[in-house]
């Protein structure tokens, strides 16, 4: 019997695949517990559906990450911090605070875990961060000045 599996199921499959399992497996165990639906023109046209979807969101996601680099390629995000006469922050620039100015600056919504940043920044001056979207990376020149 085909089905559509709602959860990955070991030994079987992955969510949202089509597979070829043996009937009684299907309406004894998948079925009941809602990990799998069966296989009839109406589910697989939704699945479809869903498949299509999926491929547009991640087609918008990469053509925004290259947007988002293309922003950041010729003028650098300008960061203001607190900091003393030496040029060392009060407080660390995290990937959280890095994402909230990119946000703020370039009106998209970047997830903090698409920044790699190994530790804090904790100086005053330019920077350069890596972001991660998909299989994608990119850099992203910062500045960061005192307020």
């Amino acid at each position: 019997m085909k089905v559509i599996l709602l959860a990955d199921v070991a030994r079987v499959g992955r969510k949202h695949e089509l597979v070829e399992v043996p009937d009684g497996h299907a309406h004894n165990y998948l079925i009941p517990r809602k990990l799998a639906l069966p296989a009839t023109p109406q589910n697989l046209a939704r699945q479809t559906e869903h498949n299509a979807r999926v491929e547009a969101e991640a087609a918008a996601g990469e053509s925004a990450f290259s947007a988002l680099l293309e922003r950041f390629k010729d003028a650098p995000l300008v960061i203001n911090a607190p900091a003393n006469d030496h040029g060392h922050l009060f407080k660390g620039l995290r990937a959280e605070d890095v994402a909230k100015e990119i946000n703020a600056s370039a009106g998209i919504a970047l997830s903090p875990s698409a920044i790699a940043l190994e530790r804090p920044i904790k100086q005053i001056g330019e920077h350069t961060i890596t972001v991660v979207s998909g299989g994608r990376e990119g850099t992203i020149p910062i500045i960061v000045q005192t307020t």
